[in-house]
């Protein structure tokens, strides 16, 4: 149990039950606003008050020394680039592993900025189908293509976070055939399918449970570890070795909802707040 105060309020923070240690991430919610129209998203897409630079500050302060990983997400995190220069420039110099969430839409125009901070491991990039046609289709808006992708030159390590939707991508099968095609069309090497939180009608009627499908899974999966955190969330990791012979890492997750019980510090334009 780790526990810290700030500005009067009394946060504590509990290991996961299935990767006990003495580390949390923490996520910033940089903005509400998305070009995207999911229909999965439980986002209001309304701006909301800047985040408050000097009140995220003494929050790191504080807890920095216990951060796993900085989380950035939104909203669409790209959509202001002067906003996510001013947060990149404060969390960075925290030397703590960054990631960052995005649907791509202004990662090509972001490189250069993106590339001056050596602490960005990671960006996760939505993408919900292998077919461009069909992920435009999901966003609602043109989205990044493969082609496009083998332009991209990070420092950090792209990736790539696929929901699984029925009707789109919600078998094995098709599963494994976004695999190959990945393998063969980019560089990416990390790969997670996600359980969508049943929070709207949308997510409700078209939820996939991924333990449904992973439970014959074939050969071409090498299991490295399955986790559980009680009923909340769990994950499963592989090595899939993709019809090209290339090996990606594969992850596949549920969390069952937002939850406001410390399993990490979760920062927005309101605040602090302990988060799932």
């Amino acid at each position: 149990l780790m526990k810290f105060e700030i500005r009067g309020e009394n946060y504590e923070i509990r290991p996961y039950i299935c990767s006990p240690n003495t580390e949390f991430p923490f996520y910033i919610n940089i903005t509400n606003l998305c070009n995207a129209k999911c229909d999965f998203c439980c986002n209001n897409n309304k701006d909301f008050r800047k985040l408050d630079m000097d009140f995220l500050k003494e929050a790191l302060d504080i807890v920095s020394n216990k951060v796993s990983r900085i989380s950035i997400s939104g909203g669409e995190t790209m959509i202001s680039t002067s906003n996510l220069e001013k947060l990149l420039n404060l969390v960075n110099s925290y030397n703590r592993c960054i990631t960052m969430n995005t649907n791509g839409s202004f990662l090509l125009q972001s490189v250069d900025m993106l590339n001056k901070y050596e602490n960005i491991e990671s960006i996760q990039l939505s993408r919900h189908h292998y077919d461009d046609d069909k992920n435009n289709e999901i966003f609602k808006i043109k989205t990044l293509s493969f082609d496009e992708m083998k332009n991209i030159r990070l420092n950090s390590d792209l990736r790539i976070n696929c929901l699984l939707i029925d009707g789109y991508i919600d078998s094995l099968d098709e599963v494994k055939k976004y695999l190959d095609i990945l393998a063969e069309e980019t560089n990416i090497y990390q790969v997670g399918f996600i359980s969508m939180m049943p929070v709207n009608e949308y997510t409700k009627e078209k939820f996939v449970d991924y333990r449904d499908l992973i439970a014959d899974i074939g050969d071409e999966f090498q299991e490295v570890e399955i986790m559980a955190d009680g009923d909340r969330c769990s994950c499963a990791n592989y090595f899939y070795t993709s019809k090209c012979g290339r090996e990606l890492f594969v992850y596949f997750r549920y969390t069952k909802g937002y939850g406001c019980s410390g399993r990490s510090l979760f920062f927005d334009c309101a605040g602090l707040k302990e988060g799932y």
